[in-house]
């Protein structure tokens, strides 16, 4: 749903399931993905010093990202 941007009704259609079982799959996978011991062990944040190379060697982005810290609270 998140990546293909379809539609509950789409997920219905595609799994010949109900709208609310589409739901509680989608929120208990949902949940389980932001648990801190999912969140700890799979998603590691970079440094705030250290600028990816795409960034820093193309001159139509570095004068707008050279400030920054970190894009959408530093994910």
């Amino acid at each position: 749903i998140c990546c293909t941007g379809s539609t509950n009704w789409d997920m219905q259609e595609r799994f010949q399931h109900s709208a609310d079982t589409i739901s509680k799959i989608f929120l208990h996978l949902l949940d389980m993905v932001v648990s801190p011991c999912f969140y700890q062990h799979y998603v590691s944040i970079p440094p705030n010093d250290i600028v990816p190379p795409e960034i820093h060697s193309n001159p139509k982005l570095y004068p707008f990202f050279q400030h920054c810290w970190g894009a959408i609270d530093g994910t």
